[in-house]
């Protein structure tokens, strides 16, 4: 579910977080194996993720696994394959980019099976790794 107060809106059947501001989108029940799919455009400079296996405690963003979305473009990131688009952040990550450039649409798939955790960006496997590994 949507905290709009932290900037989601819905415009034009598309989901939107406003400039300049960032908010948790969420379940309000913790979720066991899933497999998530969806199209996304991020402009110049963006720095998201898609956040799961949240265990509680801390915040998200220090506690949970991450698959990274970044514009992978903007030099400034200095991006290793860890933190690329794709990766599963901090952890592995795709040898090279398939990011679209900044604006173009992407896709994103996240399939978790267990441990087993598969990031595809662009339909290429950006991230295949156990956690036990």
């Amino acid at each position: 579910r949507p905290d709009f107060d932290s900037g989601w809106t819905v415009r034009d059947d598309l989901l939107i977080c406003d400039a300049g501001r960032h908010g948790w989108l969420r379940f309000d029940q913790a979720q066991g194996d899933f497999e998530l799919e969806f199209e996304y455009r991020l402009p110049a400079r963006g720095n998201s993720g898609i956040l799961f296996r949240y265990p509680g405690g801390n915040t998200p963003v220090t506690n949970a696994l991450e698959a990274q979305i970044i514009d992978d473009d903007y030099s400034r990131f200095s991006l290793a394959s860890r933190t690329r688009s794709g990766a599963l952040y901090g952890v592995t990550g795709p040898a090279a980019s398939s990011h679209n450039a900044a604006n173009q649409w992407n896709k994103l798939r996240i399939l978790c099976r267990g441990e087993e955790i598969t990031i595809s960006l662009n339909d290429k496997v950006t991230t295949k790794t156990k956690l036990s590994d």
